[in-house]
């Protein structure tokens, strides 16, 4: 090796370490937000939540609460958390742990998929480029639920199977995931249909199956009411998306009733429009065999966000990481969008006492939904793109081979 060669990989490494350094500067902001913001009502929902449950029990919460739509595992940390506290500060930092730990651990799943797909400087930049992520930085640190441990669980449930050839573990992965929020239910159909043979649907199935063993109690004694919390459960129709635009029309005479007729529709029939969507897209990538497991999850989450009849601005970040799994560039932009649209409604609530905390009273408002409709309308591109195959294979991994 001449001297020349040296002299670029020495560079080349302090340029990585720099990139790495800057990231975790990134990581350590959603530390300060974590120690010293409230974040948002989600906040004092789960206060509720947590007495309740630390009163009564999680069944106690799941038969006399209708807003108690979480996982048993949840309902117990909440519980924790409040013993835990001295004051509501201390209970939002508890609250705020585990996302934080999610995402600083899709970071590092980040970090790891493209050192092993394009090498150690690509990997320090998509490392930077999550850190500093706006969506992930406000959810993560500011917010307060468990939305960015929904991520990372799924994110590692589609590395271990697509990176690993782990399918028991990735589908244990996955069980987590549905221990947080039943979210990542969408992107269940997309990993079965990818399994390579029966031996791998097996063995993801097991591992996937050891996650009903927290909800067995609760299955048998208050089932009905987990499936109306849980199930039934329709999140807030805000101004986000299809329902930005219904809603406006609500504001104009000339249509409002039309406007009011096709949300009253759209509010029925959406979740079904989703969950079609994702099953058709799933068929699709088994049989043409053009995407990878991390494009069809990201596709999946980015059906839900662009067409979810019900919307809360932590859902954001759900997508983030297997959008940066695919591309560097559309999860940066996706992300910075997505940032600064719930950083403008966290602004728009915000008040500061104690500790700055955001307490949504109202919808979004006008100049927030502005910035909204950009950023879905960005989402929107982004998920045509990855349909039609125009991420650089490069970025997205290889496409599934044949399944026996």
């Amino acid at each position: 090796m001449d001297f020349e060669s040296e002299s670029f990989l020495m560079q080349d490494g302090v340029y990585r370490r720099c990139l790495i350094l800057f990231g975790s500067v990134g990581i350590f902001l959603r530390i300060v937000l974590v120690a010293r913001t409230m974040g948002s009502n989600d906040v004092f929902i789960w206060t509720e939540h947590a007495k309740l449950v630390a009163t009564h029990g999680v069944q106690y919460a799941f038969a006399n609460s209708p807003m108690y739509n979480h996982p048993p595992l949840m309902g117990y940390w909440a519980a924790l958390a409040t013993t835990l506290a001295r004051d509501p500060l201390e209970f939002a930092r508890w609250l705020k742990i585990p996302g934080l730990l999610g995402d600083i651990g899709s970071s590092v799943l980040i970090y790891r998929i493209y050192s092993r797909r394009s090498g150690p400087l690509a990997a320090a930049q998509a490392f930077t480029a999550y850190a500093w992520g706006l969506c992930a930085i406000l959810v993560s640190g500011y917010h307060g639920n468990t939305d960015a441990l929904v991520a990372f669980f799924s994110l590692l449930s589609v590395y271990l199977l697509d990176a690993r050839e782990r399918p028991f573990w990735s589908g244990l992965a996955l069980a987590l995931a549905l221990n947080v929020k039943i979210i990542p239910l969408l992107i269940v159909p997309c990993l079965v249909l990818s399994l390579r043979s029966r031996r791998h649907l097996a063995h993801w199935t097991m591992g996937l199956a050891l996650g009903i063993i927290p909800y067995i109690p609760f299955l048998m004694t208050v089932a009905k009411y987990m499936k109306q919390n849980m199930i039934s459960y329709n999140s807030n129709p805000d101004n986000w998306g299809i329902l930005a635009f219904l809603n406006a029309g609500l504001s104009y005479p000339a249509f409002a009733v039309k406007a009011a007729e096709a949300r009253a529709v759209y509010l029925s029939i959406g979740r079904y429009i989703v969950i079609g969507l994702i099953a058709a897209m799933s068929l699709a990538g088994r049989l043409l065999q053009r995407w990878s497991r991390y494009e069809l999850a990201a596709i999946s989450y980015a059906i839900f966000l662009v067409f979810a009849p019900g919307f809360g601005v932590q859902y954001t970040i759900i997508l983030a990481p297997l959008l940066f799994a695919v591309s560097i560039a559309l999860g940066w932009m996706y992300a910075t969008l997505a940032g600064f649209f719930i950083g403008s409604v966290y602004y728009a609530f915000l008040t500061i006492d104690d500790a700055p905390r955001s307490v949504f009273t109202t919808s979004y408002p006008v100049p927030t939904v502005l910035v909204g409709v950009l950023a879905w309308g960005y989402l929107f591109l982004c998920l045509i793109e990855m349909i039609r195959g125009r991420t650089e294979r490069s970025r997205a991994g290889p496409p599934i081979s044949s399944v026996s």
